[in-house]
């Protein structure tokens, strides 16, 4: 019994992972992780939620190296949880998602979106500006109303002119 769990745990290291691994790097476990990212976004956007969520995490099985596709299927796992009404665990999965890629804007979107319904509208602007970059988005000269008005009409005090 022991010579063969020794056979075992020696094929594992020699044969087993080495393979595995050699696959891997071979592009089609990234192949295999894409096609259940794309069913799952269909699924998502079909409604059935539960498939969703498990292509997603199969897409994370598949490829777990794979920052982005980590990134966007643990975001979109959250998104999941949150229209499912888990807001603890869609806060997680958008945490994690920015624990992966801290700078990917879907996610810092929606922790946003879980903070501000907690009651943090303030710490929930501070993610959503990130996104929106405000700095570089504000106007650098006072900005006027450029649109001519077409309406010449008299002003009208508040009373009502009587008819002669």
């Amino acid at each position: 019994m022991i010579r063969v769990k020794r056979l075992v745990f020696f094929l594992a290291l020699t044969v087993i992972i080495p393979y595995a691994f050699s696959f891997a790097q071979s592009g089609l476990v990234t192949q295999e992780a894409t096609q259940y990212f794309n069913e799952g976004v269909k699924a998502y956007k079909n409604g059935d939620l539960d498939r969703a969520s498990t292509c997603f995490q199969k897409t994370m099985i598949m490829d777990p190296q794979n920052k982005n596709y980590r990134a966007y299927a643990l975001n979109n796992l959250g998104a999941i949880y949150m229209i499912q009404g888990d807001m603890a665990k869609a806060e997680g999965m958008f945490i994690e998602s920015l624990r992966t890629d801290s700078a990917y804007k879907p996610a810092q979107l929606n922790l946003g979106l879980i903070i501000e319904a907690k009651g943090d509208r303030v710490k929930a602007l501070e993610f959503w500006a990130k996104v929106f970059d405000i700095e570089g988005q504000k106007p650098k000269v006072p900005v006027i109303e450029e649109q001519q008005k077409t309406d010449a009409s008299p002003l009208v005090s508040g009373k009502a002119e009587a008819k002669q």
